[in-house]
């Protein structure tokens, strides 16, 4: 069957195999000790600009497509060494509804880079970054192993400033099902358009423990960094 392109409503697209979390149900890493192998070595991890710009033609940009989603499988979008040149490519041509959606752990680089985004996509209304943050300060780094809270908050607080939209993706876990009022209140106050939470089970029911893997990675197990 062959599909034309240029009647899609949307498309999710994975731009890069690049993470530098180690999050310990991702594909891309084994046990949260090394990258998994399948994924090939890295100069073939980055998708190159040209490629998307011939898949994602301006016209599609345009007319057809309604919604775009980044959201890697293997690794975080933001991290792509040509993001930016990605949203300035579909800023420019976007129609004014477009949707454009991206998924990142939101802890690499500084909030000056995430102020350039924010400033990048501003234009585009219906853009959002979806930072995935799985608790607070005290067990965010539980599951989303080599990232840290405070970079991310500060990232998502400085990419909301600059006219940014922003959104928070909560996993609920055994350690962080606590605090998920109190994470509703510090997205209120820093600007996020909203918080969802998302929960993954066990087989008895309840929300998965990662305690014993958080003691093993701090003793120098696990991702221990």
């Amino acid at each position: 069957m062959i599909i034309d392109k240029n009647k899609l409503d949307w498309i999710q697209i994975d731009i890069t195999a690049r993470c530098q979390a180690m999050c310990l149900e991702c594909a891309r890493n084994i046990e949260g000790k090394e990258v998994n192998p399948d994924i090939n070595t890295a100069d073939t991890w980055d998708m190159p600009l040209e490629v998307f710009q011939k898949a994602v033609t301006p016209n599609m940009l345009k007319n057809s497509l309604k919604k775009i989603i980044f959201n890697g499988n293997f690794g975080d979008p933001c991290i792509h060494p040509d993001f930016l040149n990605f949203c300035q490519y579909i800023v420019d041509h976007a129609h004014e509804d477009l949707k454009f959606n991206v998924s990142t752990n939101g802890a690499m680089f500084k909030p000056e880079y995430w102020t350039k985004v924010g400033k990048l996509l501003s234009p585009l209304k219906n853009h959002s970054i979806i930072f995935g943050i799985d608790g607070l300060s005290d067990t965010h780094h539980i599951y989303r192993r080599n990232t840290k809270y405070e970079d991310v908050i500060n990232n998502a607080k400085a990419f909301i400033d600059a006219g940014g939209y922003a959104d928070w993706q909560y996993i609920i876990f055994d350690h962080n099902k606590h605090q998920t009022e109190e994470a509703k209140q510090i997205a209120k106050e820093l600007g996020f358009n909203d918080i969802f939470f998302k929960g993954l089970k066990n087989e008895e029911g309840g929300a998965r423990n990662f305690t014993k893997a958080a003691d093993k990675h701090k003793s120098g197990g696990i991702g221990a960094k």
